[in-house]
């Protein structure tokens, strides 16, 4: 598999579903994928914090970490850490981490999926510092999105 362009942007696997978390720098992408990790450490793992390769990859997407940052976490305030990980991973979600104008209460369905690297995947965007960040990627992930609406 050839690798693809390396963003900047974290991953972390949840059961068998990959999950990409992209926002500017300092939006707490590495805080999510810690409080990911911290919540339900028998089924979550790392990929990579802070820069992850992406490539299409007969038909999917594809998240490899770069082996110069294998392993490692960021945690504000107490520097980088060594976490174990698994890598490559499939990314089947992605979460975007926002300022809260830009995450709509109701989204439509046009704002429930994104392609990334020609691959289309379900998103969920989140309010940077947002309370319940583990909380509503779990339920997305759990399809809790999907259910009717009132």
């Amino acid at each position: 598999m050839k690798l693809g362009p390396t963003i900047h942007a974290s991953a972390v696997l949840v059961g068998e579903t990959g999950v990409l978390i992209r926002g500017p720098s300092g939006s707490g992408k590495s805080t999510l994928v810690l409080q990911m990790l911290a919540s339900k450490p028998e089924t979550t793992f790392l990929i990579a914090d802070d820069r992850v390769h992406l490539a299409a990859h007969h038909g999917r997407l594809v998240a490899t970490v770069p082996q110069t940052i294998a392993g490692h976490l960021e945690i504000r305030g107490l520097g980088i850490v060594r976490q174990h990980h698994v890598s490559p991973a499939v990314i089947r979600w992605a979460v975007d981490l926002l300022p809260s104008e830009q995450c709509p209460r109701f989204p439509d369905d046009d704002r429930t999926s994104v392609v990334v690297e020609t691959i289309p995947l379900r998103r969920i965007a989140i309010p940077i510092a947002a309370c319940g960040g583990v909380e509503r990627v779990r339920a997305a992930l759990a399809g809790v999105g999907d259910l009717n609406r009132a």
